[in-house]
Formats: C-alpha cells, sequence, structure tokens
C-alpha cells in the first residue's frame, strides 16, 4: 500500500509528503498516532517543503554573487558594521518589542533614490 501511496504523492507533485511518509506511517504504527494527527504532520512537512522550494528559487533568481549567510557575510571587509549587533538583529527580538530597524549607509549610483 505504501508503494501505491508513493506513486499518488509522486503523480500529485507533493514531494513534501513523499519524503515524510515512511517515516510518518513507522511513527504513527510505533505510537498508535490517530489518523488526523498522521494527515497533520504529513501536510506540515509539505509546506515545509514547498516553503523550501520558494526560497531556494528566490534565492537562485537574486543572482546573488554568492550564497549569502551571516555566516559568509564578509564582516572584516565592512568595518562599519557591528557583527554582534547583526547577529543580534537577527534573532529578530525587536519584532516582539513591536519596534523597528532603519538601516542607513551611502547611496549605490547605480540607484535611483525615491
Amino acid at each position: 500500500m505504501r508503494d501505491q501511496i508513493h506513486e499518488r504523492l509522486a503523480e500529485l507533485r507533493l514531494r513534501g509528503m513523499d519524503a515524510a511518509l515512511n517515516a510518518e506511517l513507522d511513527r504513527a504504527e510505533h505510537e498508535g498516532s490517530p489518523p488526523a494527527e498522521v494527515l497533520w504532520r504529513l501536510l506540515a512537512e509539505e509546506e515545509a517543503h514547498r516553503r523550501e522550494k520558494r526560497l531556494a528559487y528566490r534565492l537562485t533568481q537574486a543572482k546573488l554573487p554568492w550564497h549569502w549567510t551571516l555566516d559568509s557575510f564578509p564582516f572584516d571587509r565592512q568595518p562599519g558594521v557591528d557583527r554582534s549587533q547583526i547577529r543580534a538583529l537577527a534573532g529578530l527580538d525587536f519584532l516582539h518589542r513591536n519596534e523597528n530597524i532603519l538601516l542607513i549607509g551611502p547611496l549605490d549610483s547605480r540607484l535611483v533614490p525615491f
């Protein structure tokens, strides 16, 4: 039956659910999870998979010169950027405090001011 489900998920292009199916069914058999809970976890996996694909697509379309992360950011070449402050902002605590942040710097000549 699992093979038939995998085939149907592939036909429907539900790749996140397909990837998680065996683990979730094994977990359900072991824990005795109710069917609705298993379905909920599979749907959550599909949603996460699609979110990751959308992000990967957007990053590809952005055509950044290399893969940018906080770990790969060249802080040493940006002396005006405080590494600890940027890492603290990455925690998004300012959102929970209902605060705004404003990043300012020199205007790039290729940008058009608005």
